[in-house]
């Protein structure tokens, strides 16, 4: 059996301008869990225009990567003129899943449409990690939602990271106890991947590339 909690809660905007939303976080029985989330990004007006002109929607037409999709540069000049006449343009140049969480997302960084008419979604699923949290640089969410999206996504906080560090130095120091291993064990999840020192202490057999 396993669990699942919708939040669909705006988190913040990373360094890049994008937009980052917790769509829900899953929890299985055999201890599997992560937080799924999607990325957004504001698109102005300029940007607009020139992705839905007729020449940047040929183009992308053109170079699909399917040749039966698309033959020839009139039969997209033709597809471009129908898209156009019967309203699809923007279903064509921009992803708008999740459409629920359009007007929360312009709420939170008082997007207007005049001036951002599209809230494109570039990505989506297992996109939280250490990093992503690193790059905001606005969080419009509570301090609990972060939390939940840490502990789902096994993200140490400053006391674990404190933690491990104080167990690296009772190991160089070789003066590490076995209770101490034993907690740098319960910890694993928490080591960075590249960390052999920690990784071996653990007990954790290093990884051969083949």
């Amino acid at each position: 059996m396993s669990e699942e909690k919708k939040y669909n809660v705006v988190v913040g905007k990373d360094k890049h301008g994008e937009i980052i939303v917790l769509d829900y976080i899953f929890k299985h029985d055999d201890g599997f869990k992560g937080a799924v989330g999607s990325i957004f990004r504001p698109i102005d007006k300029a940007e607009y225009r020139e992705r839905r002109s007729r020449k940047a929607v040929v183009e992308s037409l053109l170079t699909c990567g399917d040749e039966d999709f698309c033959k020839s540069e009139r039969q997209a000049i033709k597809m471009y003129q129908d898209m156009k006449n019967m309203g699809e343009l923007d279903d064509f140049c921009f992803d708008g899943s999740y459409w629920n969480m359009h007007e929360p997302i312009r709420e939170a960084f008082k997007l207007t449409e005049k001036k951002y008419p599209i809230l494109d979604c570039t990505g989506g699923g297992r996109i939280f990690s250490r990093e992503t949290l690193q790059d905001m640089e606005q969080v419009v969410c509570p301090p609990e939602i972060i939390t939940a999206i840490m502990e789902a996504e096994d993200i140490p906080n400053e006391e674990t990271k404190a933690r491990l560090e104080y167990l690296r130095g009772e190991l160089k120091a070789e003066r590490i106890s076995y209770g101490e291993i034993a907690e740098l064990q319960s910890l694993v999840r928490y080591i960075e991947k590249d960390d052999v020192e920690l990784l071996e202490a653990a007990g954790v057999p290093e990884h051969k590339e083949e």
